[in-house]
């Protein structure tokens, strides 16, 4: 009598911009071959308008794909793919998919003219959708996607259960950076904002002060991306709730960095509040590597997340279980559950960040009732699924609309585990 758990992948992401170098002569590796086109242009036209969806808001610069850094990030995500390992931003072994060991590398093995760049990673637990918001949760991957400067994009991807899965992100600009807007996020008026995050990001952001791998409110950030800014210089930084009360947080600067100097990051250490407008408040100065100091007074306002709703679901074929992610951010205390027929089908419980399966029949085609639920909140959150069978994978065939009203069904009472089932090994 087992118990069964585990734990989702852990997003471990890394990000560098860097100066591009001449281009190399040959690019040999098709990193196309033996893919569904159809599927890998699909996914890559559905990344870029969810991506410029939030750039828009932002008011900065859209993205147009780029065939060479499609290449680029293609690549890259079959090396790891290939290798079943996730190697960060380094192809360290040469092999029949090496294109370069770094990603720099890789965009010269491809003939981008870029004169900019960067390069971020996140592993796929459930779609490229899901990914793309983790990228964006995670401050330092947030702000360089968020690059204003950036003007060109190329997406890669691999998904297959049990098999090192990883959405790749090339960035590119064909001049320098000279766009010093600035970029704040949550954006200005922006609803429905998560209350909480799980740190989990390499570089770490809250390294200088010791702390990794652990629950913290939402992140917010503001950020330049300008080549001539050589330090945001932060004089003042805090986030208050509607009551004026402020919010204890960590504030993490440039005098706390050694690298990335042209940001100011405010991390609640605690969740936020559902249903509560934010105002954040942020005063300093541009230090320019020419040209004098320029004064920076930036006050805006976010709401949090009304009620919990599922956000993203899938399915994992080879450990039987459903994978899914909700639209409050990484709760420390989360339940999860699927009925068919009435009957309670499967059964997740998370706290802090580990996920065990309570009741686990095995997932067959068709449909199904989710309802997901937290202290967090007040309502059950209630949507239902389609499970259909294609070439023996079950997949989520579509997702319909969110039944959020706390009245149509009863909170669901703690059952006692069903511990009948074998043991699946951790997911990392």
């Amino acid at each position: 009598m087992i118990k069964r758990a585990f734990m989702f992948t852990l997003v471990l992401l890394l990000v560098f911009t860097s100066n591009l170098g001449g281009v190399l002569a040959g690019s040999t590796v098709n990193p196309y071959q033996n893919k569904k086109l159809q599927e890998l242009t699909s996914g890559q036209e559905e990344t870029l308008i969810q991506l410029n969806e939030i750039r828009n808001s932002l008011g900065i610069q859209t993205l147009t794909l780029n065939d060479l850094l499609n290449k680029t990030a293609q690549s890259h995500s079959n090396y790891q793919y290939e290798l079943n390992q996730n190697t960060g931003h380094v192809q360290p072994f040469h092999n029949s998919f090496f294109t370069g060991t770094s990603f720099y590398d890789r965009f010269n093995y491809y003939g981008y003219a870029g004169v900019k760049g960067g390069e971020v990673i996140a592993p796929i637990n459930i779609n490229l959708s899901d990914s793309l918001e983790k990228l964006i949760d995670a401050p330092y991957h947030r702000m360089g996607i968020l690059n204003p400067n950036h003007a060109e994009l190329g997406v890669g991807f691999n998904r297959v259960d049990g098999v090192r899965s990883a959405l790749v992100m090339t960035m590119g600009a064909n001049e320098t950076y000279l766009d010093s807007t600035v970029v704040k996020y949550p954006y200005n008026n922006q609803q429905n904002v998560k209350i909480s995050w799980f740190n989990n990001e390499r570089p770490n952001p809250l390294e200088s002060i010791g702390l990794n791998r652990v629950h913290v409110g939402y992140p917010i950030t503001l950020s330049f991306g300008d080549a001539n800014l050589e330090e945001l210089i932060t004089n003042h930084a805090s986030l208050r709730d509607s009551g004026g009360i402020e919010v204890d947080s960590y504030i993490v600067k440039s005098t706390n960095e050694t690298t990335f100097k042209r940001h100011v990051m405010i991390i609640p250490k605690t969740e936020l509040k559902s249903n509560e407008t934010y105002t954040v408040n942020v005063v300093g100065e541009r230090k320019l590597f020419d040209g004098p100091r320029e004064p920076v007074n930036e006050t805006w306002s976010f709401t949090t997340a009304r009620q919990l709703e599922l956000s993203q679901i899938g399915i994992r074929n080879d450990l039987n279980m459903f994978t899914f992610s909700v639209n409050a951010g990484d709760l420390r205390n989360l339940n999860f559950n699927v009925f068919r027929n009435g009957q309670l089908f499967h059964s997740y419980r998370t706290i802090n960040e580990r996920t065990s399966q309570f009741r686990s029949n095995r997932i067959v085609a068709g449909e199904y009732e989710v309802r997901v639920d937290s202290p967090y909140f007040s309502n059950i959150g209630i949507q239902n699924i389609e499970v259909i069978e294609e070439n023996g994978v079950l997949n989520i065939k579509n997702k319909q609309q969110n039944d959020t009203n706390p009245s149509p069904a009863e909170p669901i009472q703690p059952t006692e585990p069903d511990y009948s089932q074998r043991n699946v090994p951790s997911v990392t």
